[in-house]
């Protein structure tokens, strides 16, 4: 994480300045909640104006897949599980194969990640700080405020209107 914000955020703020009007996150496993995560962020920073999608590789290709335009960013969260990450290299390779945007970034790639050794639980931090970083940048991009993109009220930073019922009794 400590890599991302010193060396990369340039990097990211020109991925962010890119025309794109959607983004798919794709993970596999654990990875899967930190691409929910991501597009839940992307989608608030935005107010609305990106369509985002997180999906697993399999789960992309029976059907989010057909949303792909060159106006499409592709964010691919690499797994390291020797098994999962089968899946994600096909994929990337499809997509490459297909070209049906030039928008395709892999995460975990050595030019991202300064100890490219990690386990998918540890990848989880400099991932999700790597994605809030290009919807921050990709607010700023649209002349969203990043600290209150829904000033109507609609979103809020803090949810609000929400019941908490106590637990198991």
């Amino acid at each position: 994480a400590r890599h991302i914000i010193a060396d990369r955020l340039p990097d990211i703020r020109q991925q962010a300045g890119t025309p794109f009007r959607r983004i798919a996150f794709i993970g596999s496993g654990s990875l899967l909640g930190i691409a929910t995560e991501a597009a839940l962020k992307m989608l608030e920073l935005s107010a609305g104006a990106t369509d985002c999608y997180a999906e697993s590789p399999l789960g992309f290709r029976h059907g989010p897949k057909s949303m792909i335009d060159d106006q499409t960013m592709i964010i691919v969260l690499n797994s390291r599980n020797p098994y999962s990450s089968h899946y994600d290299d096909d994929l990337v390779d499809e997509l490459r194969r297909e070209a049906q945007t030039s928008l395709l970034h892999c995460l975990g790639d050595d030019a991202l990640m300064a100890d490219a050794g990690l386990e998918d639980i540890w990848l989880a931090l400099p991932y999700i700080v790597y994605c809030q970083s290009l919807a921050f940048f990709k607010s700023l991009s649209l002349k969203v405020t990043p600290d209150n993109p829904c000033p109507s009220g609609e979103v809020n930073r803090v949810v609000q209107g929400v019941a908490l019922y106590p637990f198991g009794g």
